[in-house]
């Protein structure tokens, strides 16, 4: 009797392989028909061999399946066997080509695709659904899995390796070296990340089944395969992430002595015990009262070795848990750090006052503890009677950490969505949480009960900070209804401070809750708020303004947050002392800190921000006054941060070139140059990070001084979306819509650039009688000489300085620079830029000359730049500060020389003699450096000046902002803008900044290290006044000054329809509308008003042109890489592949750096 379709599909499945099947199906072989082949073939490689050819496969068909070509159904039932035993022969042959072939490169065979997709069917099968890309594992690992089975070696994967379809999508390709020394290009195998959290080990755990499952589906033959199931990997996952193994918890049971109390003698292990100091005896205890463990290795003298330590570094004695071993704990006592006590014991003695103070801490005093009803009843009632003036609260806040969202670390017991802890707690944890639960709810007991009876309180816990970065949402006790009540009542105040700020090594952000009136002062204040999804708002900015080495993971690091800051016990010390006092602070009950003689100067204006300093508010408040005080001048002292000193006076340090003379003292502490980014008084810089080890964020556009209204323009190509960028800086109009600029700026401001924007209109149309005409000109290259007559440009200039404030400051033009910097400076201050004290105030100015960046950090300057993210990385090499030039001879010396000279007559280099130029540039201030010659594609060369190798100029310099120029996205922007305005016709023209680089001058104290040779033995030194080619810092100046000259003139315009962008020195100015000629003249007049030279034989445009790499078509609105690029690509991968995929490093490097820059486009 036959089976029924239901059975025939289980033998199928079970019996035979999933690819086998999946082709029969293929090819129309109907289910009776697959039922009866797979009594006998189970596989693709076995049914290949069923015929030598055709004829013998029909006579086949006919003896075993008894199928007979005499009517139309079964010749149709006959060709689908041949077919789909043709195929077979044909995958059995390319898989043997493939594995040979594999086994000869030293690679891993590829799936086949029809292998692939029959495997996947049986996912689908198994698990009752289309599985996505993210559920299916991707191919290479397949492929790689299959491999190993089919040798019989199948090995545990690392998590990394175990990617899905999703992750895979993208192409890569390394390189390796082979047996004959010659370079060849293959495949690479594609790495995933790491899981961060229990979600994403279970997304790795189910995506490895899946792998297994689709294994058993094509290798039906492998015995340990047999009866696999999704619920064998669904059971090690629970146990996985269970109470047994998350955090590698030991279970419990007994100790493991002989008498099953731990021990070798039954008399406890290290859990227990006592230790005696002095003549005193102190029972020990294992871990702290909410759970952690106690390191032992650090109780004792040897003290603990484990680098990373995650147990909590803290007294053992019981009832101490204080910040010092416990065999010094007679010594040290109980008291924690940092003490509020002790700073209010010095306000009381200073003022006469006797203090009364009562702690209640069970780290004190075991039997001081809340938990106890009587002991909280007790307190609770004195509070009630006010017998109090102040109440502190600071309730422990160990199972809401944040930290324990940090793996390795212990694991979260609450969350926002269960603030009063998770329902599946095992028991041990469950009386955790209850125990926080209950004293939480005994601080607000505390607060409202002191609230109702007129007694101040503080309230601290740490900051709610929302969503943390790996997706955790942590409880905290602001988001308790207790919390919310309180935040509401009108005499409450709520704020949030960095603990940095009163000299903390990490961030901590931390809330209080008060009734003290001091505290309204204080910024930051509100609760904390969120946007939808739960990520911080405020009140707390969303970086604290310091750079932090140390993070709060592990016992260690929070257990040595937890006291207080110095700075912060004293002010919280101020504001109990100020209720004594009426509510005055301790600065009314100081005047000594301001008696004695002082110093007297101009007052100015200053405002001290938000998230001032201690130090700065000081500074701000003398700097108003006109005053200062010798007391307020200590204080400040005080307030700024010491360091180590750098070196002795007597040591010589082996291979120290440099000495700074400002950085030493004749005492154990130096000044802030090194430790800069510890105070506030200094910007913060790139790489920072908060509490949960977020990096800083930029400057919102809400903050930009653009003179805009709205957002910016967004960057959006190919899926990727970022700020858009234009080169000219963050602040920069050019970044806004046209009908947004100018929307915000003052009205003086406003009127001024209208005037100057109808002086240079009438001045384009006196001078360009026929602007299309003109414009195409220029765009074809027929353009000869300047873009305007000088004599009708000076006219124009005049006007210009006649408007400013000072005309005569204006009309100076500074010596080897080509900008009108005065000038420039004058005009931006009244159009409101951020940025042009720049150019001249201060030493290091454009004005005076710029710093190179090798003695001090350059930046940060968040309204023009984002924060850099990475540090720049530069050859290591032997400090030499005379190099030798690359490459010596007559020619490359003459080539030099020719260089230098032209240089040297427009003032950009001057000549001395080495022993001249030592004796000016003493030590290290002298660095000559190597010299290259570069051809350039217009028949004339770059010279390169090596500032890394050597002389070591570019590995000093540091660069705090991040350089960022246009490219697609900003273009794509830009005409998906263009398609929907009524300026649908765009034209653009490119053009090139003439040795943009050396257009700044560098301060004359930092020209010894921008010197060169035309030869190696030449005893004549060449200096560099201006930006070099070659120094990192080049780019930087240039964006810089290159920023101001474009702002200034995207201000006059304000709201034309036209855009510049500039990638290094090459700018791209387009315009839409009726007024496009016009605006482009316009735009291009403001340029060269300000000195900006340009290549005259460089312009070029039109609606479609090149511009930087890639082909923009503004007629049709597309873009791409451009022809030239296009073909050095194809011609480079055609030159590979001819050569059998061997190709030279060097260029292999340029194809791949090539093939990044046409990925963004």
């Amino acid at each position: 009797m036959a089976a029924d379709p239901a059975a025939q599909r289980a033998y199928l499945q079970a019996n035979v392989d999933a690819d086998f099947v999946f082709l029969l199906e293929e090819h129309g072989v109907d289910l009776a028909l697959q039922f009866a082949i797979g009594q006998h073939y189970k596989s693709i490689r076995t049914f290949a061999a069923f015929a030598d050819d055709r004829g013998a496969a029909r006579t086949a068909i006919t003896a075993d399946f008894a199928i007979r070509p005499e009517s139309a159904a079964d010749r149709a039932r006959m060709a689908c066997i041949i077919t789909a035993w043709e195929a077979s022969k044909m995958i059995r042959e390319e898989e043997a080509k493939l594995r040979a072939e594999a086994k000869v490169l030293g690679v891993q065979k590829p799936l086949a695709s029809s292998d692939r997709a029959a495997m996947r069917v049986a996912l689908e099968a198994v698990r009752g659904y289309t599985v996505p890309e993210s559920e299916e594992p991707a191919p290479e690992y397949l492929a790689h899995k299959l491999e190993q089975i089919e040798n019989g070696e199948p090995t545990a994967s690392y998590l990394d390796e175990v990617i899905s379809r999703k992750e895979s999508n993208s192409l890569q390709l390394q390189t390796s070296l082979d047996n004959q020394g010659r370079l060849r290009v293959m495949r690479q195998k594609p790495k995933g990340r790491l899981p961060q959290n229990t979600e994403e080990l279970r997304a790795k755990l189910r995506l490895e089944a899946s792998t297994w499952v689709m294994l058993s589906a094509k290798c039906r033959g492998r015995a340990y395969l047999q009866g696999l199931q999704l619920s064998h990997f669904d059971r090690f996952l629970e146990f996985l992430l269970g109470d047994k193994c998350y955090s590698m918890q030991d279970g419990k049971g007994d100790k493991g002595g002989k008498d099953g109390k731990g021990g070798k003698d039954g008399k406890g292990g290290k859990s227990t015990g006592k230790i005696q100091v002095g003549e005193s005896w102190y029972e020990l205890v294992a871990k702290t009262p909410d759970g952690r463990e106690l390191c032992y290795a650090y109780n004792i003298k040897r003290g603990c070795q484990v680098k990373g330590c995650q147990r909590v570094h803290a007294c053992r004695v019981k009832g101490c848990q204080g910040n010092h071993p416990a065999y010094q704990h007679g010594a040290q006592g109980p008291s924690r750090k940092s003490d509020v006590r002790g700073s209010l014991e010095a306000l009381c003695k200073a003022q006469s006052i006797t203090l009364v103070m009562s702690e209640i801490d069970i780290c004190r005093d075991p039997k001081l503890d809340l938990l106890d009803p009587a002991i909280a009843d007790r307190c609770l009632q004195e509070v009630k009677n006010s017998e109090w003036d102040v109440v502190l609260v600071t309730p422990p806040c160990g199972t809401f950490s944040r930290a324990r969202c940090v793996q390795p670390g212990p694991r979260p017991l609450r969350s926002r969505l269960y603030p009063r802890g998770f329902p599946w707690l095992s028991d041990s944890h469950r009386a955790l949480v209850e125990h926080g639960n209950q004293l939480i709810s005994f601080a607000f007991d505390i607060c409202t009960n002191a609230l109702s009876n007129s007694v101040p309180f503080l309230l601290e816990h740490p900051e709610d900070l929302g969503l943390t970065s790996n997706g955790h949402a942590p409880a905290s006790i602001w988001q308790l209804p207790e919390a919310v009540a309180l935040f509401k009542h009108e005499n409450v105040i709520t704020f949030a401070v960095y603990q940095c700020q009163y000299g903390a090594f990490s961030p901590k952000p931390t809330r209080f809750l008060s009734s003290i009136p001091v505290t309204s002062r204080m910024p930051f204040t509100g609760p904390p708020r969120f946007d939808a999804s739960d990520r911080y708002l405020g009140p707390l900015p969303k970086y604290c303004g310091h750079r932090h080495q140390q993070k709060l993971l592990g016992p260690a690091a929070t257990s040595a947050a937890a006291a207080y800051p110095d700075d912060l016990c004293r002010t919280i010390a101020e504001w109990c002392f100020s209720v004594f006092d009426g509510g005055g602070t301790l600065a009314a009950l100081a005047p000594t800190l301001a008696l004695g003689p002082g110093f007297q100067f101009p007052a100015r204006e200053v405002e001290a921000g938000s998230d001032a300093s201690p130090a700065e508010r000081l500074a701000a408040e003398c700097l108003r006054s006109g005053t200062i005080s010798h007391g307020q001048l200590l204080r400040i002292s005080e307030l700024l941060p010491d360091e180590d000193r750098v070196r002795q006076t007597s040591r010589v340090i082996e291979g120290q070139r440099s000495f700074t003379a400002g950085a030493f003292v004749h005492s154990d502490k130096v000044g802030i140059r090194r430790k800069r980014k510890r105070d506030h008084c200094e910007t913060t810089t790139a790489g920072d990070a908060g509490d949960d080890g977020k990096e800083i964020e930029d400057l919102p556009y809400s903050e930009l001084k653009s003179g805009c209204e709205g957002p910016p323009l967004v960057g959006e190509f190919a899926g990727a979306t970022d700020e858009f960028v234009d080169g000219f800086g963050r602040c920069s109009p050019g970044r806004w819509k046209p009908i947004c600029r100018g929307r915000h700026m003052s009205p003086a401001a406003a009127s001024f650039a209208q005037q100057l924007k109808d002086r240079v209109r009438k001045f384009v149309l006196e001078n360009v009688p026929d602007l299309a005409k003109a414009t195409f000109r220029l765009a074809t290259g027929h353009w000869n000489g300047p873009l305007f007559a000088p004599e009708a440009m000076d006219k124009l200039r005049e006007d210009w300085f006649c408007m400013l404030p000072d005309p005569a400051r204006a009309r100076e033009l500074i010596p080897h620079q080509p900008f009108y910097l005065r000038a420039m400076a004058q005009t931006l201050k009244i159009l409101e830029d951020p940025d042009y004290r720049i150019i001249e105030e201060g030493k290091f100015c454009f004005v005076n000359g710029v710093e190179v960046g090798h003695t001090a950090p350059l930046g940060p300057v968040p309204q023009v730049f984002r924060a850099r993210r990475k540090d720049q990385k530069y050859d290591e090499s032997d400090w030499q500060p005379l190099m030798d030039n690359y490459r010596d001879g007559p020619e490359v010396a003459k080539s030099l020389e020719e260089a230098f000279a032209k240089e040297e007559a427009e003032g950009r280099m001057f000549p001395l003699s080495l022993s001249e130029a030592r004796a000016r540039y003493p030590g290290a201030a002298l660095r000559i450096a190597a010299q290259a010659v570069i051809p350039k594609p217009d028949q004339d060369f770059r010279v390169v000046h090596d500032g890394t190798h050597g002389v070591h100029v570019n590995n000093e310099i540091v660069m705090l902002d991040r350089l960022e120029s246009p490219g697609a996205r900003e273009v794509s922007a830009i005409q998906k803008l263009g398609s929907v305005s009524d300026e649908k016709v765009l034209f653009g023209l490119v053009g090139d900044v003439k040795k943009a680089h050396r257009r700044y001058l560098h301060h004359p104290d930092h020209w010894g290290v921008l010197s060169c040779r035309t030869r190696s033995d030449s005893s004549v030194v060449w200096v560099n006044r201006t930006g070099t080619f070659g120094i990192a810092s080049a780019a930087y100046w240039f964006a810089r000054i290159i920023g101001l000259v474009g702002r200034l003139s995207l201000r006059v315009l304000l709201q034309s329809f036209l855009f510049m962008l500039i990638y290094a020195d090459d700018l791209h100015v387009l315009s839409g509308g009726p007024d496009r000629w016009l605006n482009l003249w316009m735009s291009l007049a403001l340029l060269c008003l300000q000195g900006t030279p340009f290549s005259e034989r460089k312009w070029r445009g039109g609606l479609q042109l090149d511009w930087v790499g890639y082909w923009i078509d503004y007629g049709r609105f597309k873009l791409g890489i451009s022809e030239r690029r296009c073909h050095w690509i194809i011609s480079g991968i055609e030159s590979m592949e001819g050569n059998g995929w061997l190709v030279d490093v060097r260029r292999f490097h340029e194809l791949h750096g090539r093939l990044g820059f046409m990925s963004q486009s």
